[in-house]
Parts: structure tokens; C-alpha cells; sequence
């Protein structure tokens, strides 16, 4: 999760490139696709991830291509971000909720845009 931490704090594209090359050699090192390795840090990733929309709701804007999320996807070999939030979203919706913030409902309706489902 310190990666993970880098990637979203980190101004430098030289160290956001590099966050994302050390993700996959980890994944490499354990004998594991990066998508695996997601699917094993997938609760922490996803708490972090609700952490991150909570503190930057300019990140939800589904016009603005972050960066932040599109690294995280592609570090771990996600075709897209779409892809990796309805991976995520098992996790995601339970986490959301159970933080009852006045922006749960913006962060909901952000991540039923991006996964193209209904908001309810």
C-alpha cells in the first residue's frame, strides 16, 4: 500500500512510472500475474481507493482522465479503469457506505457511471 500511496501523492511521472514497474516486478517476484496479486490486495487497495475519493472528489469527475486512476489500473494489468473499479466493487460499495460521508452519495454515483450501472 505504500506504492499505492506514492502513485496518488507523487507529482514526478518518473516516479508514478516507476510505482507502477515495482507493483508488477512484486507480482513477477511472488509467481503471480498483477491481476492476481490485485485480487489478493484487493480489500486494502479498495479501502485506500475510498480513502482517496473521500479526500479529492475532483478525482470522481468521470469527464477528467486521472491519471491516478489509470495508473493504478494499468499497474496491475487492468484493460482500463472501468475494468478495475467493477473488479473493485464488491468491496467498494460495503466500504463506501459504511463511511456514511456527505460524499458517499458522490462516490456512489461516480462509481455507478464508471461501471455503467444503475446509481441505486
Amino acid at each position: 500500500l505504500s506504492l499505492m500511496q506514492l502513485l496518488f501523492e507523487s507529482s514526478s511521472s518518473t516516479v508514478r512510472a516507476s510505482v507502477c514497474v515495482q507493483i508488477q516486478k512484486i507480482a513477477q517476484a511472488q509467481g503471480l500475474k498483477p491481476g492476481k496479486l490485485f485480487s489478493i490486495l484487493k480489500e486494502p487497495i479498495s479501502e485506500f481507493l475510498v480513502e482517496v475519493f473521500h479526500k479529492k472528489p475532483d478525482l470522481l469527475l468521470i469527464e477528467r482522465k486521472d491519471l491516478f486512476l489509470i495508473e493504478v489500473a494499468s499497474s496491475f494489468e487492468f484493460k482500463d479503469t472501468k475494468h478495475l473499479l467493477q473488479t473493485s466493487v464488491d468491496v467498494l460499495v460495503p466500504l463506501i457506505v459504511c463511511q456514511a460521508a456527505p460524499s458517499s452519495s458522490t462516490v456512489l454515483n461516480f462509481l455507478a457511471k464508471a461501471c455503467d450501472t444503475s446509481g441505486r
